[in-house]
């Protein structure tokens, strides 16, 4: 059996193995957003969109280093990153690393965090070290 992540309505892992976003896309003027949400177009308003997988690689645009969290199971410093995706939106997620904007970051899944036992989504710069990472 294979371990459930943390949060399955917002990523899952793809055909090949890799990490997915699920995002949702406008049929009405293609925008891309995450997460998935039903209250229609962030863009244009429509109410039609597709639900659409997304890739979970971009650039990190900004990172800030967190050395205290309210929750004492999560280890810290850890970083949060926001990421420009290569399919469009710009996100906020935990790198497993260090990082710094411009670098390039792919997302991979990962136990750690609050709940070891669930898989949870971490950005890593490929010489990033493997690991929990931390968590928020």
């Amino acid at each position: 059996m294979s371990t459930p992540c943390a949060e399955p309505a917002l990523y899952g892992t793809g055909p090949g193995g890799e990490p997915v976003l699920y995002g949702l896309r406008c049929a009405a003027c293609d925008r891309v957003s995450f997460p998935r949400q039903p209250y229609g177009c962030e863009a244009c308003g429509s109410a039609d969109g597709l639900p659409c997988e997304l890739a979970a690689t971009g650039t990190v645009r900004a990172a800030a280093e967190v050395h205290r969290h309210h929750d004492p199971r999560v280890p810290v410093p850890f970083t949060i990153v926001s990421v420009l995706l290569d399919d469009g939106p710009l996100i906020r997620g935990v790198h497993a690393g260090t990082a710094r904007a411009g670098d390039r970051v792919r997302a991979r899944l990962e136990p750690g965090g609050a709940v070891p036992d669930l898989l949870e989504l971490r950005f890593a710069t490929p010489a990033s070290p493997a690991g929990p990472g931390g968590g928020a």
